[in-house]
């Protein structure tokens, strides 16, 4: 598995950890009534779940699994790939930043970069997106 795929596939994981912990906590919250602050981190939650989670696992899994460019295993080239985890992962900081301060200005600011992380995964996978080609295997004459 490439290193990047191990990177991704990890920080998903965490991603996963972190906002199903802080979900747990919103509905102990929710139940109880105690903590009323702790829903200033509900959209930090959320795109923990569906970008941090969701989204380093697609990249990490679509940077593994897709066919490789060449015989010798080149997957193209690698700074599309971690700049896209860069501008992830700078999203999810500008939310979870903007949850605990709040800043009218942090969804706007957090959708691009994720709309950039997105254009730049999809322009580096594009080429690897070919037909299956199956080479005639030339049959020997029985004797």
């Amino acid at each position: 598995m490439p290193t990047f795929s191990q990177i991704s596939i990890r920080a998903a994981l965490l991603y996963l950890v972190i906002g199903g912990s802080v979900g747990g906590i919103l509905l102990v919250s929710k139940a109880f009534g105690v903590w009323p602050w702790i829903w200033y981190w509900r959209t930090a939650h959320i795109h923990a779940m569906l970008v941090g989670w969701l989204l380093n696992l697609i990249f990490g899994v679509a940077f593994w699994i897709l066919p490789r460019l060449d015989a010798n295993g080149w997957r193209g080239s690698p700074w599309l790939v971690w700049s896209a985890s860069g501008l992830l992962h700078s999203a999810l900081a500008v939310l979870v930043w903007a949850s605990i301060w709040p800043w009218p200005a942090a969804i706007f600011i957090a959708s691009s970069l994720e709309c950039m992380a997105a254009i730049a995964m999809a322009w580096h996978c594009w080429p690897r997106l070919q037909p299956l080609m199956i080479e005639p295997i030339l049959h020997q004459k029985l004797k």
